[in-house]
């Protein structure tokens, strides 16, 4: 590691490797690294025999001397927020033995293929792996009881999720190998490799392909680009066959509901591999993060009455949105608290009423949630200021500091679509409107629509936040803090009316 969480004025790593040994070397930040290299050797003793009929012999083994040099870097923070795993962005330099070379003719390879490491962990007699993989249900009366051979593909893994479930709690750790499996079931809880041994076992009895997907998470940093490492991987998820479709579902134990294709946020990376013999080595990579749809439709109807706004508001959430949703269901973004009950907040003087949320049945990845809403507008004595959104999206800028070392990455890529009707009260006229406007950053990784016009005693207001990209570099950050703040800006924008 080059940088630190204090700035780097000069580091210098120098390394000299005989040729017998063949390094591959992988730079992470290397337009901040000097390389120097020159040949060099190595004195070394060969000793023949023991004790003191002994004999020691010199010899010189060719090698070559690699200097590092970074100069000026500047601190890398530990608890950057939109950052998962700041180490990743360290400039560094790392190490892998490819093989050895004593002889011309006689190399002998030591850096593993991704097989080898998928053979490694998949081998019967790896006791806190492979072995779980042919692990008997231990729910089988349970399952036998919640089954039904009318069940289709999603129906079946739903069932075997919510046996799970039932019988064994989550005790909030992921981890890659499960050591003693039969203790876990025992007590009723267990990490998500535990749990998802159980499930695999489950999926299985009711005739389902099922494969572990094995990864590093997010906050552990990335898997190495040059090379396999098995010391690198620390879980897994569950992928299931769907034999008909031809196509695989995703899921993991540690999840509340069995939402298809939607994991964790900890587990959802670019870059996952399945332990399925049977498939083709470019389809073992996985990409979490294109998994799902993640996108959420609001529609209001609103009409202004005196110095209050009524109406109508209806959203649709799919995806990470959903899930999110039904996560804090009791703690909204509008600071409502979702029951049938009225509930005023002060805070926004808003009051809502006939909350309804409808949920899918076997689809968590889709909410439905509409309500009744008295908004109070401020006023003058002879003006009105209503903002057109009613709800804005965004409230602030988290992105305050006036330089970033480090990329930006957002939870997941995600859309926002709101459609706004407000009907303007008799006895008033517009004296301002916001002007539309069209933001978006250089790559189209982030997109904002803000379309605004006035139809007689009516305002149209289509609004579209769209986020494209996940993950934003350093060098776009001034963008992007300019960018957001010119969404924040459209999400305050007021209507003036005045009375005529």
């Amino acid at each position: 590691m080059m940088q630190e969480e204090l700035p780097m004025l000069y580091n210098q790593y120098k390394i000299t490797i005989p040729h017998v040994f063949v390094y591959n070397i992988e730079l992470r930040g290397k337009d901040y690294i000097q390389v120097k290299q020159r040949d060099s050797s190595i004195h070394a003793t060969e000793r023949e025999g023991s004790g003191a009929g002994g004999v020691s012999k010199d010899f010189t083994v060719s090698a070559q001397e690699t200097t590092f040099i970074s100069r000026n870097l500047p601190a890398i923070r530990q608890d950057e927020s939109y950052c998962w795993c700041p180490e990743d962005y360290k400039v560094q330099v790392s190490f892998d033995l490819q093989g050895t070379q004593f002889t011309p003719n006689e190399y002998k390879p030591y850096s593993q293929k991704w097989e080898d490491v998928d053979k490694q962990l998949l081998k019967p007699e790896n006791t806190q792996f492979g072995e779980h993989l042919s692990l008997t249900n231990p729910f089988r009366p349970e399952t036998k009881q919640a089954y039904n051979s009318e069940m289709n593909f999603e129906e079946k893994i739903i069932c075997a999720f919510q046996v799970l479930k039932k019988k064994m709690a989550w005790n909030g750790r992921y981890q890659l190998y499960s050591k003693e499996l039969e203790k876990v079931i025992k007590k009723g809880s267990g990490s998500n490799a535990d749990l998802n041994f159980i499930l695999i076992s489950i999926l299985k009895d009711f005739g389902l392909e099922a494969y572990p997907v094995v990864m590093s998470r997010r906050s552990s940093g990335m898997l190495p680009y040059n090379f396999p490492s098995l010391q690198k991987l620390n879980t897994f998820f569950v992928a299931i066959h769907d034999i008909n479709k031809q196509k695989y579902v995703f899921l993991d134990s540690s999840m509340d509901v069995p939402a298809f294709n939607i994991l964790p946020l900890e587990l959802s990376v670019n870059k996952a591999r399945m332990l399925s013999l049977k498939e083709k080595e470019e389809k073992k990579w996985v990409n979490v993060m294109a998994l799902s749809h993640n996108k959420s439709f609001m529609k209001i109807d609103a009409r202004i009455e005196g110095n209050q706004v009524k109406g109508h508001r209806s959203t649709v959430l799919y995806g990470q949105e959903a899930i999110e949703y039904q996560a804090n269901e009791n703690h909204k973004q509008d600071n409502l608290v979702s029951n049938p009950e009225n509930k005023v907040s002060q805070k926004e003087k808003l009051t809502v009423t006939n909350l309804k949320v409808k949920k899918q049945e076997n689809d968590w990845a889709l909410i439905e949630e509409e309500f009744d809403f008295v908004l109070q507008a401020d006023r003058t004595d002879d003006h009105l200021y209503i903002n057109p959104m009613l709800f804005p999206q965004l409230k602030s800028n988290p992105f305050i500091q006036t330089e970033r070392v480090l990329p930006i990455e957002f939870p997941y890529p995600y859309k926002f679509t709101m459609l706004s009707t407000l009907t303007l009260p008799e006895g008033y006229e517009v004296e301002e409107l916001p002007q539309s406007q069209s933001i978006r950053s250089e790559g189209d990784g982030l997109q904002c629509k803000y379309m605004i016009q006035q139809q007689g005693n009516t305002i149209l207001l289509n609004y579209v936040f769209h986020l494209k990209g996940y993950i934003f570099l350093s060098e776009q950050y001034k963008q992007l803090q300019e960018l957001w703040a010119k969404v924040i800006e459209k999400n305050n924008a007021l209507i003036v009316l005045k009375k005529i």
